[in-house]
């Protein structure tokens, strides 16, 4: 069962949270005179969701990429590329999760079913994107977070520019932190040919990330605004962006450990947020 584990990277949880977050976020924005038991609820099949859909995206992941992870030393050992679980067992481990997804979406309303369907050609396509375009970090991040346009449709069943405002900060952010989780194995995949914006900008990531986290603030800091946030939110949103400077400045592209650290500490980053959201 702990290879079923690993290949659902149930034992890093770290991808799980940036999935939820973008959720959270937005519910938390847009909860009202919802009761509290529906406001759990839906936190809850949320939350849920994103455990299980992590998990699928990582088993399909790792099914077309099994060959390339043999030949990276961080990969190698992923239960697939090691041999571990067959391709035919990982393919019902994939369908047995996106049932189980499934059943979280058909709870929700008609437009955040719909949306959900969207969802499945974009999952389905990402693992190829890094053979066909420089930057799949963009396709990434348009995938990554349109939980949060589902968490929107699903209290208020409807669309407006303030959504645009929540996915955007949601997108650069994952831009962002993707760009450094890319670096860890950038050398090897320049070697195979694997194409990310790490490869592709070298030297001169930090710039791509910086800019990213900015375009962030600065879509958190709009959408605050127009909701009259209080003083603190501002303020907890000031120490986000210390957040984000201290990934950029002491980011070692060289350093996979390093790396490593500075990608899962965006998970502070998730939470400060989502108190910013909770104190207004």
């Amino acid at each position: 069962m702990n290879k079923y584990f690993r290949l659902a990277r149930l034992d890093k949880p770290i991808g799980s949270w940036l999935l939820f977050f973008p959720c959270l976020w937005t519910l938390l924005i847009v909860f009202s005179d919802e009761s509290f038991v529906y406001q759990f609820k839906l936190v809850m099949l949320f939350a849920i969701g994103s455990v299980l859909m992590r998990g699928a995206g990582c088993t399909l992941n790792d099914i077309i990429d099994q060959k390339i992870d043999a030949k990276i030393p961080r990969t190698a050992n992923r239960p697939i590329a090691s041999g571990k679980i067959s391709n035919t067992k990982a393919c019902l481990f994939f369908l047995l999760q996106s049932f189980f997804g499934s059943i979280i979406l058909f709870q929700l309303n008609k437009l955040t079913i719909l949306i959900g369907l969207i969802c499945i050609p974009l999952i389905l396509f990402y693992p190829y994107m890094k053979r066909l375009i420089n930057w799949p970090q963009l396709w990434l991040s348009m995938t990554f977070n349109m939980g949060s346009i589902m968490a929107w449709t699903a209290v208020t069943n409807s669309i407006n520019y303030e959504l645009f405002l929540i996915y955007g900060s949601c997108f650069f952010w994952t831009l962002g932190y993707d760009t450094i989780y890319a670096q860890q194995d950038s050398k090897y995949d320049k070697k195979l040919g694997v194409r990310s914006t790490a490869v592709s900008l070298g030297q001169n990531t930090s710039i791509l990330i910086g800019a990213s986290y900015l375009i962030t603030i600065c879509l958190l800091s709009i959408l605050f605004y127009n909701k009259l946030y209080s003083f603190i939110s501002f303020a907890i949103l000031g120490l986000v962006t210390s957040h984000f400077i201290w990934q950029v400045i002491t980011l070692d592209i060289k350093n996979a450990k390093n790396c490593q650290k500075r990608f899962k500490s965006n998970r502070e980053i998730g939470f400060m947020v989502a108190f910013a959201i909770i104190l207004s």
